[in-house]
C-alpha cells in the first residue's frame, strides 16, 4: 500500500520500488509526501538498484573458489578440489573408496537426469547428496567434481564397495556420456580414454 501511495506522490514509478530502498529512504519519502512533495531521486535510486539486481542475477559464480584466489588458509581449498592439467587425460582427486574399474561414464549433472544412469557404468557428477543414493546400486564407480573423504558420495561408495575418486575439479566438463574412463580409488586417479 505504501509503495502505491508513493507512486501517486510521484516518488516511485512502480509500487515495488519501495523494496529497493532502505528504511531511512522510505522515511524520507513518507515525510516528503506529508509535505506534498515528491522525491523522484529516490525513485531513480530504486530503479538503479533494481537494474543492478537484475544484472547480478545473470552472474554465475564458480562452483569453487580457485586455489589462487587467496593465500589465506581459511579460504584456500583443502581436500575438495584438485588442480588438474586441462590437456591431460589423467585427473587426480581424493581417493575415498578403494578398487579399480574401467567402464563407460554416466554423466549426470542434476536429479532430472537420473534416468540417464546406465547399469554397470561409472557415475560422474558434480557432487552427491541423499537423493542420489539409488544411483549407487547401478554404478560400478564414482567420480565427482567436488568432495572430501567424509562427503556423502564417499561414504555411500564405501558402503556399496565401489571405487571412488572425488574432488577432481571439473570431471563433468571433461567427460562425455558413454566415454570409457578408468577409476583408481586407491591412488585417486581417473583416466579418460578416447
Amino acid at each position: 500500500e505504501l509503495g502505491r501511495r508513493l507512486v501517486e506522490a510521484g516518488t516511485f514509478t512502480q509500487p515495488d520500488d519501495i523494496y529497493y530502498c532502505v528504511t531511512d529512504e522510505i522515511r524520507e519519502a513518507i515525510e516528503a509526501r506529508a509535505r506534498g512533495e515528491a522525491r523522484p531521486d529516490l525513485g531513480a535510486l530504486a530503479a538503479g538498484r533494481r537494474e543492478l539486481r537484475e544484472a547480478r542475477k545473470r552472474l554465475h559464480p564458480p562452483g569453487t573458489v580457485p586455489p589462487e584466489a587467496s593465500e589465506h588458509p581459511s579460504i584456500a581449498f583443502k581436500e575438495t578440489q584438485a588442480r588438474n592439467d586441462p590437456n591431460s587425460p589423467t585427473l587426480r582427486g581424493v581417493p575415498v573408496s578403494p578398487g579399480t574399474v574401467t567402464a563407460p561414464a554416466s554423466l549426470i549433472k542434476s536429479p532430472p537426469e537420473f534416468d540417464r544412469m546406465r547399469s554397470g557404468s561409472i557415475l560422474v557428477c558434480p557432487m552427491t547428496n541423499p537423493a542420489w543414493t539409488p544411483l549407487f546400486a547401478h554404478a560400478s564407480g564414482l567420480v565427482t567434481d567436488i568432495g572430501g573423504i567424509l562427503g556423502h558420495g564417499s561414504i555411500v561408495a564405501r558402503e556399496y564397495g565401489i571405487p571412488a575418486v572425488v574432488g577432481t575439479g571439473n570431471i563433468t566438463q571433461r567427460v562425455t556420456p558413454g566415454q570409457e574412463i578408468s577409476v583408481d580409488g586407491d591412488a585417486g586417479i581417473v583416466t579418460l580414454h578416447d
